[in-house]
């Protein structure tokens, strides 16, 4: 069997080419890898006989501002991937370059061809080729790819926009024309007769026939069941804009030699054009996910958004816009923005953004709407169940309503009664929910426990735990009273006072009055105020145990399972959606809600342990994580359940 690594978990090229493989689950065994963030440092290349480098960044408009993000990205980060992957002794490295390279935008590419590119897209293309050639030994193969333009279902660039073009027009200008092409699945099975043989060298990858813009322009609207009139009335007007970019990209010749792409061996398969184009076509299943907020969407939701892309899905994401859309723009999605006021309950602003999702969903027309959180859930569902749309809700928490009965409480329970009624599947992070649910008689059609948003292990991997000559706590969350805060900074300055090797940490955003005592606090030496942070891990590599002693209502707490993944202890609160996560006096402590003494009481017994006894708290919890909360069983849970409804 080969191990094949793939860096590039939103490449379109690397994501097809691991479900092709994986039809052959025997012969190679494929994993994925993103290499934002400067994850490549922490990554071990040595169990792997294959690394195919997609990661880059293409189809953005080229700016000032993006230059130096194009030399970062496609030359620097596939030059040092190509050298960690030879120092960990990979023995092939598979490079995807591009047509670029030549600067050539109409023409004939041949063997002699100059390699003199106009784009930054190009230049840092055929940069990284000649920095990665430089390695290549006996012993580390490398293969370099350099496809034209590469099409298939859910693919980006030109292709889409030109097939959404003729599905809007009656008639297209009937001019002669050829370009060279490749379908995805077509180049799949090349990288792998490329991968099957060690092939090393540079590579022209085309389909067998030339493309006629206006014969694949009939093709795909046949492929939709509608007529398209291909003329030549136009053509004596539009052959005076044969040096406009955009004529040359829809009507230019652009072609590989036939001589470039013979190798001695042929692929064992090969689509013809025709059929390609009505696989491309064949309807692509919509999903439309409602949520409150980018980063928790982007932190907890993309490794199902990931799956959905990976399996031809095309999915919208509605919700108000924040720095995280753009990372999930470029992971494939489309973005739809709406504001909303996550916590306010103003009639008005509630009817307003009811009414924006009954039109969005009504546009979209998706097979499916995922949502997460109150508002998108209860909104969301009375529109899908208006306009018959299966629906898929997450019960992320109930809130503080749902704590004490009132007049609000009654309201809100009969708008869920009404939203989730023809729900396909209602999700629950916790039992206690499903329970009130059942308590109140909401109708589920279906339901499913998941464990909460579960947590990617590999991004929150084991980190060593540091010596314990000071002791640190962090406290990680929206700073707010439900929170538990104030037992924290209780807590924080007994044992601070009593302990001189402590240290207290906090981290998160102040979403009630708490500036003022948290400034005081950290002045007078009590506490360590961070603020905001957007990445956890780097407390996590010093702390020594994460205190959560939150009183509100949680689904499952991300806080938690992130620490506990991390090899970190927990002190948390004896409530539904936090003492799922402890074994109690195994990987933490369990404390009253609200019980200053009792958190005090079990931040001294957890002082009193020895080295070792904390680290195999910390152990223990990284097990428990693996065992019941890997992000991957919920994922599982959501594509079975979305499929079993919408699925072919």
């Amino acid at each position: 069997m080969k191990k094949i690594l793939i860096t590039g978990t939103s490449s379109y090229v690397g994501n097809n080419l691991k479900k092709w493989l994986l039809n052959e689950p025997n012969k190679y065994s494929v994993d994925s890898i993103s290499l934002r963030n400067d994850s490549l440092k922490g990554i071990d290349f040595s169990e792997y006989d294959v690394v195919f480098h997609v990661a880059g960044i293409a189809h953005i408009n080229e700016t000032k501002d993006n230059v130096k993000l194009y030399y970062e990205v496609n030359r620097d980060l596939a030059y040092e991937t190509a050298k960690k992957a030879k120092r960990d002794g990979v023995n092939q490295f598979i490079f995807l370059s591009s047509m670029s390279v030549y600067g050539i935008e109409s023409g004939v590419i041949t063997k002699d061809s100059p390699l003199k590119p106009k784009s930054n897209y190009g230049k840092s293309k055929l940069q990284a080729e000649e920095l990665i050639s430089t390695l290549e030994d006996e012993d580390f193969k490398i293969a370099k790819l350099r496809p034209p333009i590469i099409y298939g279902k859910g693919c980006k660039g030109n292709y889409p926009k030109l097939a959404s073009l003729i599905l809007k027009t009656p008639i297209f200008p009937d001019i002669e024309n050829k370009r060279s092409m490749i379908y995805i699945d077509n180049l799949s099975e090349f990288v792998k007769w490329i991968i099957d043989n060690g092939a090393r060298g540079l590579f022209i990858p085309q389909n067998k026939e030339y493309v006629k813009t206006s014969k694949m322009v009939q093709m795909i609207a046949e492929a939709h069941g509608k007529r398209i009139q291909v003329t030549k009335l136009f053509n004596p007007l539009l052959v005076l804009m044969k040096k406009n970019s955009t004529f040359n990209k829809i009507f230019g010749d652009l072609v590989y030699e036939k001589s470039l792409s013979k190798y001695d061996t042929q692929y064992n398969y090969f689509i013809d054009f025709k059929n390609s184009i009505k696989l491309t076509e064949d309807k692509l299943k919509k999903i439309v996910i409602l949520s409150n907020h980018h980063t928790y969407t982007y932190n907890f939701r993309k490794e199902i958004i990931q799956r959905l892309l990976e399996e031809n899905y095309k999915v919208y994401i509605v919700l108000p816009y924040g720095e995280k859309v753009e990372l999930l723009k470029q992971m494939g999605c489309e973005f739809i923005d709406l504001p909303l006021d996550r916590r306010g309950m103003n009639p008005i602003s509630d009817l307003k953004l009811l009414i924006k999702y009954y039109r969005i969903i009504e546009n979209i027309k998706p097979d499916a709407v995922l949502s997460y959180t109150i508002k998108p859930n209860i909104y969301g569902g009375l529109v899908c169940r208006l306009q018959n749309i299966p629906y898929f809700p997450n019960v992320t928490g109930l809130g503080t309503v749902m704590e004490k009965e009132s007049l609000l409480q009654k309201v809100l329970i009969q708008m869920y009664r009404l939203a989730y009624k023809n729900a396909s599947c209602i999700f629950f992070q916790n039992e206690e929910n499903k329970k009130f649910f059942e308590r109140q008689k909401i109708t589920m059609k279906k339901s499913m426990n998941i464990p909460g948003s579960g947590v990617n292990t590999q991004h929150f991997s084991l980190l060593p735990y540091p010596c314990d000559d000071t002791v640190e706590f962090v406290f990680i969350s929206r700073i707010m009273k439900e929170k538990g805060i104030d037992q924290y900074l209780e807590a924080a300055e007994f044992i601070g006072t009593k302990y001189q090797n402590t240290k207290f940490h906090v981290l998160g955003f102040c979403e009630e009055d708490y500036e003022g005592k948290l400034k005081e606090m950290h002045d007078n030496g009590f506490i360590i105020y961070h603020g905001m942070q957007s990445d956890v891990r780097e407390f996590h590599k010093f702390s020594h145990c994460t205190v959560h002693p939150t009183y509100y209502p949680e689904g499952m707490s991300n806080v938690l399972l992130e620490s506990a993944a991390c090899g970190r202890p927990i002190i948390t609160t004896n409530r539904s959606g936090c003492r799922e996560v402890v074994d109690d006096g195994i990987n933490g402590y369990v404390v009253e809600q609200e019980n200053s003494l009792d958190l005090i009481d079990k931040i001294e017994r957890f002082l009193k342990l020895d080295f070792n006894s904390k680290k195999q708290m910390g152990i223990s919890g990284r097990l428990k994580v693996e065992k019941e909360f890997d992000r991957n069983i919920v994922v599982k849970a959501y594509y079975e359940q979305v499929e079993l409804v919408v699925g072919d």
